[in-house]
């Protein structure tokens, strides 16, 4: 929360389930999302979590499915959300992958060791199929 405060392109969404907060989230623009991407039109989601004693519930597989559409209303003018995700923590790439995020096939060295740089495209969301 403390980056958020000091950055006002850090914004902080809180996980709600039954209007207890369970989860917590960031959404990043502007011009501090490099070394992650140099896609100006790009969203940054970090930090994505959901305390350990709601997983298993499908809260954040929820989440993630509704980010989507959520981020594409706050920011109309980004075409995609990236994220970084640990190489290791297979359950999280799974999660993401089954939330539609595809892998990039770019990795970085983060923080923890080695990332892999994760992207939803948002070019489709809330347009009609013809």
């Amino acid at each position: 929360m403390k980056y958020c405060r000091e950055d006002c392109d850090r914004h902080p969404v809180v996980i709600l389930a039954k209007g207890i907060p369970v989860g917590f989230f960031v959404l990043h623009i502007g011009e501090n999302i490099p070394p992650f991407t140099s896609d100006k039109k790009a969203i940054l989601l970090r930090g994505f979590l959901v305390d350990q004693k709601h997983q298993g519930k499908g809260i954040g597989k929820k989440a993630l499915q509704s980010l989507p559409e959520f981020a594409k209303g706050i920011f109309p003018n980004k075409d995609s959300i990236i994220l970084a995700v640990d190489v290791m923590n297979v359950n999280a790439k799974t999660l993401y992958a089954k939330s539609g995020f595809q892998d990039t096939g770019i990795q970085k060295e983060g923080r923890s060791g080695l990332m892999e740089i994760m992207e939803y495209r948002l070019d489709m969301v809330n347009k009609d199929i013809e």
